[in-house]
């Protein structure tokens, strides 16, 4: 597996997600703030 992390300064590469209400988001071009925390849950409920 081949994973890269990021770097101290680095852009946030930009990735497309479905929230619970089967919306899209674009991250980072949908967040209007120069910090956002994102937590990712793996699982089945």
């Amino acid at each position: 597996m081949d994973t890269n992390r990021l770097k101290i300064g680095a852009d946030f590469p930009k990735i497309s997600l479905t929230d619970i209400e089967n919306k899209t988001i674009t991250i980072p071009d949908d967040i209007n703030s120069k910090y956002c925390i994102l937590l990712f849950f793996r699982g089945a409920w």
